[in-house]
């Protein structure tokens, strides 16, 4: 029965003490790089989610259809599944517990390598590689310069893709499908976002110049010209509003004033003065409550300078 038993190991068992044989004519590795070298190689097997966490259950799975659990408990390294810190988990973490070498001899020998060539596994970089990532706004003068940090990585839901999405500081959002084979993927944009408003400032400036077509815009921004269209659509329907809700606060302004100068006709005229400064601080408070924020800020200073004129023209009128 002992021989048997040995004879079914046998060839597992002269791997094993092969690797132990190279353990002992290496230059040692630390934890962290040797866990880089684990990673990379279980996410070739889509055995890591795209949040960087090991499938624990699937690679439990894998591990025993590789080693038989006679083999493990022959040397005291059989897996206890509910332990959360069995030693399978641990070795496949970044954490401060020890695995025993021999168990890292086990692993090598289930993802099919030996010491040696995990020497030569290469980090993997992920789908998009190791950033910063450019921008791709062509509105902004940082266009094409790697100021984004932090690529989001999801799975697109029917080819299970790998997406990723790339925002930068200027408000410019895009994503697109993975991975990276080419220096030039990373210049490739598969979908924009959000434009931001750097972006959509420069439509506004581009259309008051007047000087080029709604197709020249779209070939300079990077986009259709349907797209430019929507945008100058907005940005017409804003400034109607602006311009209507300038008459409205500038005739709420003088009826106030009117009012004042109605309901108190002897009152002195500095203190008329602080009277007419109400309608500037209710403008303040409309500022700091946020009910100003869906103007630029050219078009606040617009309304305060409308406030202005009205208040100047009700004073003019107190003094006849």
């Amino acid at each position: 029965m002992q021989e048997v038993e040995s004879y079914e190991y046998f060839e597992i068992q002269v791997q094993l003490a092969k690797m132990a044989y190279q353990l002992l004519h290496i230059t040692t590795l630390s934890r962290e790089i040797i866990n880089q070298k684990y990673h990379s190689l279980l996410k070739e097997r889509n055995l890591v989610t795209v949040s960087n966490r090991v499938r624990q259950a699937e690679l439990y799975e894998a591990f025993h259809s590789k080693l038989p659990t006679g083999l493990l408990e022959k040397y005291d390294s059989a897996i206890n599944v509910a332990d959360e810190y069995n030693w399978l988990k641990v070795i496949t973490r970044n954490s401060i517990r020890h695995v025993h070498p021999f168990r890292h001899l086990l692993f090598l020998y289930y993802l099919d390598l030996d010491v040696q060539q995990l020497f030569l596994v290469k980090e993997n970089k992920g789908p998009f590689g190791k950033g910063p990532w450019p921008c791709l706004n062509k509105a902004a003068i940082h266009y094409k310069q790697h100021l984004i940090s932090k690529v989001t990585v999801t799975r697109d839901f029917k080819s299970n893709a790998f997406i990723g999405t790339f925002k930068c500081s200027c408000g410019f959002v895009y994503s697109r499908k993975g991975p990276d084979k080419l220096v030039e993927d990373q210049f490739r944009i598969g979908r924009i976002k959000v434009f931001g408003d750097v972006w959509v400032d420069k439509v506004r400036t581009i259309a008051n110049e007047g000087e080029l077509s709604t197709r020249g815009m779209a070939k300079i921004l990077g986009v259709d010209s349907k797209t430019i269209k929507k945008y100058m659509n907005v940005h017409e329907h804003e400034r109607k509003v602006l311009n209507i809700d300038h008459s409205l606060l500038l005739k709420l302004h003088q009826e106030q004033l009117l009012v004042g100068i109605q309901k108190y006709p002897g009152i002195q005229e500095h203190k008329f003065a602080i009277f007419s400064r109400n309608s500037i601080c209710i403008y303040i408070d409309m500022i700091k409550n946020g009910c100003l924020n869906n103007y630029q800020r050219a078009a606040r200073k617009r309304i305060l300078i409308w406030l202005l004129i009205g208040q100047s023209v009700m004073m003019n009128i107190t003094k006849k």
